[in-house]
């Protein structure tokens, strides 16, 4: 069995997720999820279960009972919080225990079509939600951008690199590249955003506090072009995006105090200011 260790808000939560998956298909193992460390986290609730994910579920107590069926050097391996990619990972056979945050796509390239599949809702937007999504990908100009305050205003990891200047900058480099671009607007301070940041008229401020997190992450994957944050929550956006030509726009610094543990977070194919 592959036992994931899922902890932190939904972003982390579905690279964890995308991680186990592609070992489990490697080895012909079964996946399952478990909520060990973090059960008590209840501003960041389990996420995972509004897609089509192919996993059982493991209950916390149950963990110890599997870490001693673990060979010694899987437990010391699987033991490690893992940013970056790690390529031995990707070589772990048996019963394995992932405990970590595996932030690159590098885990899950060469699966990209099944995690996309996975990350799909398993209940369709209705009502107003299903106004939105339609006009989101009737929209051939739609190009989501990511603003995230809250804890991120004064973070001393990752606050301070998704500024102001970073959006003005970037929203005109996507006009640049995409002149008709219409902008939508994802963010946990929308307030801010409308007396802050120039969209333009025709700005459409998509977030509310009635949607749930992953419909509107869903929702800023419909969108064909990105401005993300350095945040997984937009990565993921951006990332489930199905337009082949897409353009995203990414901060060229992740992280204040560790960039070199994200080295590996932003495809090369992105753009970076």
């Amino acid at each position: 069995m592959i036992i994931t260790n899922i902890k932190g808000g939904l972003g982390n939560q579905m690279f964890q997720y995308a991680c186990g998956r592609t070992l489990a298909l490697k080895n012909q193992d079964k996946l399952f999820l478990v909520r060990h460390e973090h059960t008590k986290d209840i501003l960041r609730p389990f996420s995972l279960a509004n897609f089509n994910i192919t996993a059982g579920t493991m209950s916390a107590k149950d963990v110890p009972i599997f870490k001693k069926l673990l060979s010694k050097v899987t437990q010391k391996l699987s033991g490690n919080y893992h940013v970056g990619f790690d390529p031995t990972i990707l070589t772990y056979k048996g019963n394995v225990y992932l405990d970590g945050y595996f932030q690159s796509e590098k885990y899950f390239h060469d699966i990209a079509d099944t995690i996309r599949n996975d990350f799909t809702l398993r209940t369709p937007f209705i009502g107003n939600l299903a106004e939105i999504s339609e006009r989101i990908q009737h929209d051939e100009h739609a190009v989501s951008i990511h603003i995230r305050r809250g804890d991120y205003t004064n973070h001393l990891d990752f606050g301070g690199i998704a500024t102001k200047e970073y959006y003005e900058q970037a929203t005109a480099r996507m006009r640049e590249l995409h002149p008709h671009a219409r902008f939508y607007i994802f963010s946990d301070d929308i307030a801010w955003c409308q007396k802050k940041l120039p969209f333009g008229s025709d700005a459409v401020f998509v977030s509310n506090a009635k949607h749930a997190d992953y419909e509107e992450l869903i929702l800023m994957s419909q969108c064909k072009h990105h401005i993300i944050a350095n945040s997984s929550f937009s990565w993921w956006g951006a990332w489930l995006g199905s337009n082949m030509q897409k353009i995203v726009i990414a901060p060229k610094r992740w992280s204040n105090l560790h960039e070199n543990w994200y080295r590996d977070i932003v495809p090369v194919s992105w753009i970076r200011m």
